[in-house]
């Protein structure tokens, strides 16, 4: 209240004031199917980029994308209980964001697919993410092409790729499980190696390997395999390692393989694919929404056929 002679104080007024907002009206903000696919790697090249502009001028959807990789490094923790992760995440302060921290997150998005690819291709070991060892049927490393006929005349560098990724990862699971197949997947490796050039040591390596049976240690089945990716195109091996795993993994029952990171990441490399190519689309389009309803005789089949029609010559 002013004393009467008194001069009134002098207040800034909201119109001397200049307020940016960082609301967005609903319509200018990313669909968040798009940032899902962006934290998940679904996202390629134009559409990527188009996301990553957008999401640098969103402060909000900023902070969802920043909120969403805290959670996901969470999960990734070796946590298989949702409620703890929630409990511990209900213990800790509350987080208070700032634009430099929530714009670094833009920089880890932009580059976590890329991160994760990296760090599976070290050695391609996506057997290592089966978390169930069940009783194996008889059959189970059986495949709808023939390793040994036909490996060194007319089949494309893509398709062995595929086949010998994918008998690495079989090969893994006999190891691991002391399954009497491992003699004969890693003689089949050898097979499709044997005529690649500068390939004939690894070929000599997996005979080796073959005449011990199960006898084998980790580091050599890693040493191996790494060798063995260098010798075909990595990509290939990759799907057909992932491929061969997943579908272990789905006759297994094993939801904590497709939980895992670097277990979902290969997806996108396969959707991304299957666009181009029809033999695959329809079984690739529904493995997300297989491994969402744990309908593992339908995942089953999926990535068996998937694996069968890359594989093909």
């Amino acid at each position: 209240m002013t004393e009467p002679g008194e001069k009134p104080e002098s207040r800034p007024s909201n119109g001397d004031m200049t307020i940016e907002s960082t609301y967005r009206l609903p319509s200018d903000r990313l669909e968040r199917t798009k940032l899902a696919a962006l934290i998940d790697g679904r996202l390629v090249k134009a559409e990527r980029d188009a996301v990553l502009t957008r999401l640098a001028a969103s402060p909000t959807d900023l902070e969802i994308v920043a909120d969403a990789l805290a959670v996901a490094a969470e999960l990734d923790e070796d946590v298989t209980d949702i409620r703890q992760a929630a409990a511990k995440r209900a213990s800790r302060p509350p987080r208070i964001a700032t634009w430099v921290s929530i714009a670094a997150a833009v920089v880890v998005v932009a580059s976590l697919p890329t991160m994760i690819r990296l760090a599976k291709s070290q050695a391609g070991d996506y057997a290592g993410l089966l978390s169930r060892h069940a009783a194996l049927a008889a059959g189970w490393e059986a495949h709808s092409w023939s390793a040994t006929r036909g490996a060194a005349d007319d089949i494309t560098e893509r398709s062995r790729g595929i086949r010998v990724g994918a008998l690495t990862s079989t090969l893994d699971v006999a190891v691991a499980r002391g399954d009497s197949a491992a003699p004969r997947l890693a003689e089949q490796i050898a097979e499709l190696l044997v005529n690649v050039p500068g390939a004939r040591d690894v070929a000599s390596t997996y005979r080796a390997m073959a005449a011990r049976g199960t006898s084998l240690r980790a580091d050599e089945m890693t040493s191996a395999r790494r060798a063995a990716r260098g010798m075909v195109s990595a990509q290939a091996f990759d799907d057909g390692a992932w491929l061969e795993a997943a579908r272990i993994a789905a006759g297994d029952r094993d939801s904590t393989f497709f939980s895992a990171s670097a277990s979902r990441a290969p997806i996108g490399d396969l959707e991304h694919e299957a666009t181009n190519d029809p033999r695959i689309r329809e079984d690739v389009t529904a493995l997300r929404q297989l491994i969402s309803l744990r309908d593992w005789n339908a995942l089953s089949a999926a990535t068996t056929n998937i694996l069968a029609q890359l594989a093909a010559r």
